[in-house]
């Protein structure tokens, strides 16, 4: 039975949470990542749960590898669950935005996300063993994504994914079903996005619910997608951002970052 999870982005941050949830519970899990040293880390600290965590590194950006390096996963591992967590973002102007740049967001999100999905399905399809996916996305998808245009345009394109494969799998026993995450500050995150403090706390009066999300809410409602819901619910992009988009949409990062002058982006290119 294929009952191993694999985790994109596991290592650190959102998907590290996610882990350590599943990890909790009793589950097998796959771990990939860029960095060695941090899937190591990442695999050390979920031993403390007793689970059996493997670990592969893996750059989605480098798409040729990818299909030999899953195949080698696939047959030594009993996947049956699937979350595409890997990110990559940073704000930028987009008229100042490299074609290096915009493509690590969209090989890693939308490409890597969709290669690991292919994967995962011909495998599942082949062996006629149903299977789980879950996307992690953006409120910002579905709206506008002003000064992280790869970002939205690679999100939007997995929760394409997520509709159109529930239609195309679904007579295969694989759901589908995306996360469409608002403000969950990891360092990563903080880093990338809201690099003044001040922007931190602006940022989190735009909020309905006048808080940050909680990475333990995030990792609730994956493994309610992967163990819990059976396989008639797909095809959905759930939002869990405690009502931002419908509330403001891109209007508080918008209004954050329109008025910044050309020195504060050219510190950020610096660093």
């Amino acid at each position: 039975m294929a009952n191993s999870v694999l985790i994109s982005g596991g290592a650190t941050g959102i998907g590290f949470a996610i882990a350590s949830y599943l990890a909790q519970g009793g589950h097998d899990l796959v771990l990939l990542s860029r960095n060695q040293q941090r899937l190591e880390d990442a695999a050390a600290k979920l031993a403390e749960y007793g689970a059996n965590v493997n670990i592969e590194p893996c750059d989605l950006r480098d798409v040729s590898k990818i299909e030999p390096l899953m195949r080698d996963i696939l047959n030594k591992y009993q996947v049956g669950y699937l979350v595409n967590n890997a990110a990559a973002n940073f704000i930028c102007p987009t008229e100042s935005l490299s074609i290096g740049g915009y493509r690590a967001v969209t090989d890693t999100v939308a490409t890597g996300s969709f290669m690991l999905t292919k994967c995962c399905g011909d495998y599942w399809i082949r062996n006629k063993v149903p299977g789980r996916v879950v996307n992690i996305s953006a409120s910002y998808a579905q709206g506008a994504g002003p000064y992280v245009v790869p970002s939205a345009m690679a999100k939007a394109a997995i929760e394409a994914m997520t509709r159109s494969l529930a239609v195309e799998w679904g007579k295969k026993q694989i759901a589908l079903n995306a996360i469409a995450l608002g403000l969950f500050p990891t360092p990563g995150s903080v880093k990338q996005l809201l690099p003044n403090p001040e922007m931190v706390e602006q940022i989190r009066s735009y909020i309905p619910s006048q808080r940050f999300g909680d990475l333990q809410e995030v990792s609730r409602l994956v493994h309610f997608l992967l163990f819990e819901c059976g396989s008639y619910l797909t095809g959905e992009t759930i939002r869990l951002d405690g009502a931002f988009y419908h509330a403001s949409g891109a209007g508080p990062f918008y209004n954050l970052l329109k008025d910044l002058n050309e020195s504060f982006w050219e510190e950020l290119r610096k660093k």
